[in-house]
């Protein structure tokens, strides 16, 4: 899994000719208006293609293509058991590559959400008793706690976000080095990943903090 700034990859990204966009991703870059999402987007396909190549060990990231399926989710064109998860938020982007299933998503708003308003949508019944007696401060914490772990489960099952179904999936802690995910929460960003307990992350600055481990499923 890579972390990086979105300033710092876009730059990268801008220094180079941009020809290792595939056709269905200049499409998209070239309809995009906004510099920010602008930046976000090509920061996550440049940050994908250096994980990729760290992750196989081989090609140059430019030699990479990437495509999206039916929900939108990116696929590796040519390399069908490469599993590839991206997120953006604010000034991150996180790119998670694996031959299993993953799915990862980072959360560094610049205003706090209303989490009260938003709880009986995302939370299970159990999650809504866990944030119960919980300070302001904490709350939130826990709200976005329980909004990357759901969001990175769709990913890794190649959906996209279903806010319907977002009730039906619960949350818990579990010891160290047990459950489906992992979750880092520090100066304000929020990071989930669904993975395989054995699964190998390296991190540097906050992400070297250890996480928190959850399981996360159907209710």
């Amino acid at each position: 899994m890579c972390v990086a700034p979105v300033a710092q990859c876009a730059a990268e990204a801008e220094q180079t000719d941009l020809q290792w966009l595939s056709a269905h991703e200049a499409h998209r870059v070239a309809h995009i208006s906004a510099p920010l999402r602008r930046s976000q987007f090509l920061a996550g396909h440049w940050l994908a293609r250096q994980a990729l190549s760290a992750f196989a060990g081989a090609a140059a990231p430019q030699l990479w293509a990437l495509a999206a399926n039916a929900a939108g989710a990116p696929t590796v064109l040519g390399h069908p058991h490469l599993h590839l998860s991206l997120s953006h938020s604010a000034d991150w982007v996180v790119c998670a590559v694996s031959d299993a299933p993953i799915g990862v998503d980072i959360e560094a708003p610049a205003r706090a959400r209303d989490w009260a308003r938003l709880a009986p949508t995302v939370f299970s019944t159990a999650e809504l008793k866990s944030a119960e007696g919980l300070d302001a401060a904490d709350a939130l914490q826990y709200f976005y706690r329980v909004w990357t772990l759901k969001e990175a489960w769709f990913k890794s099952r190649g959906e996209g976000l279903a806010l319907e179904r977002l009730a039906a999936l619960h949350t818990q802690a579990m010891p160290i080095g047990q459950g489906n995910a992992r979750v880092w929460q520090a100066e304000g960003v929020t990071l989930a990943l669904i993975a395989s307990a054995d699964a190998q992350v390296v991190g540097e600055g906050w992400m070297a903090t250890a996480p928190s481990w959850w399981q996360v499923g159907a209710v």
